[in-house]
């Protein structure tokens, strides 16, 4: 499983050379210090700052992340006094080489520190936001008034039953599905095609999504797992439920990457969501492909692409 860096970064600038920099150690999830402060919370093995560091982003970060190191980039000097009065903060300049020598080094005792094997790794990163995503249908479902008389709240009643029990069938059906996927998938060079064939079917088949398709360019498809495609499709429609109100999600298909673009209606990502995007990320990442998600306050892209060799870092 490639590892996971929670980016802080909100130019353009930084966000391009962190990417051209680490394109082969990790995958890069870029957030901006809004969307931090906001209660955003990923997946992380590392944090990366490069931005104006301060007292509150370091508490976010490692109140969010409180196993995750984190490095900030290039920062001044008053950056290393402050690094210095946290647990697990460095500074490290914004020089290619030692910038990558150091992600690689922190990467790798982050993980020989962490769980042994990559089975238990894996593990944790699906069960990690189970707990958020069963908390509110197991408070709901305690805390029902069961013995109203009213007719009024009986109604009540049946429709929060009804409601927690569809968000718990999805919560097993979900991983049901990754558990029965096709584990030797087919590759195909259609790949894309099916994928882009399947969300404008989610969309069709919704009141509140429209869809619009553009292309960068005219290649050869790469050749990538279309057994996965249901599964993935599956995946993805139920982390787009929770993630768009009314929307038009623009499909971007490229050389090597598939990318969906659109408007979010809340900033924190939890719960099933985030449940169902690492069941996704993860079976995308045995047949060596990366799904990338990139938010900025109010806009999100999830972006599919090939990965590299020696781009899949995070489980030896």
């Amino acid at each position: 499983m490639t590892a996971q860096v929670v980016a802080v970064a909100a130019s353009a600038q930084n966000r391009e050379t962190l990417s051209i920099l680490l394109e082969d150690q990790c995958q890069l999830q870029f957030l901006t210090p809004a969307t931090v402060s906001n209660g955003q919370t990923l997946h992380a093995d590392m944090c990366l700052v490069c931005e104006a560091v301060s007292p509150a982003l370091l508490d976010s970060l490692q109140r969010l992340y409180p196993k995750a190191p984190i490095l900030i980039v290039g920062g001044p000097d008053e950056a290393r006094s402050l690094a210095r009065a946290y647990r697990d903060v460095v500074v490290v300049a914004l020089q290619p080489n030692e910038l990558r020598r150091a992600v690689s080094d922190h990467l790798r005792n982050h993980q020989r520190s962490g769980p042994s094997s990559a089975l238990a790794r894996a593990i944790n990163f699906v069960v990690e936001p189970l707990p958020a995503a069963l908390a509110y249908p197991s408070h709901a479902l305690r805390t029902l008034p069961l013995h109203a008389a009213q007719p009024a709240s009986t109604a009540i009643i049946a429709s929060i039953l009804i409601e927690q029990a569809a968000v718990l069938d999805t919560i097993l059906q979900s991983l049901v599905s990754f558990v029965r996927r096709p584990v030797n998938a087919d590759a195909g060079t259609d790949f894309f095609e099916r994928i882009c064939r399947e969300i404008a079917r989610l969309a069709n088949a919704s009141t509140r999504i429209t869809y619009r398709r553009t292309s960068a360019g005219s290649w050869p498809s790469p050749v990538g797992p279309t057994a996965l495609v249901p599964l993935l499709c599956q995946l993805l429609s139920t982390y787009l439920r929770r993630r768009i109100d009314v929307a038009t999600i623009l499909l971007t298909v490229e050389q090597h990457r598939l990318s969906l673009e659109y408007p979010t209606r809340v900033e924190h990502v939890g719960g099933l969501a985030e449940l169902v995007w690492r069941l996704s990320s993860l079976a995308l990442d045995e047949h060596g492909w990366r799904l990338q998600r990139d938010a900025t306050p109010g806009r999100e892209i999830l972006s599919l692409e090939q990965q590299t060799s020696t781009g899949r870092c995070g489980v030896a």
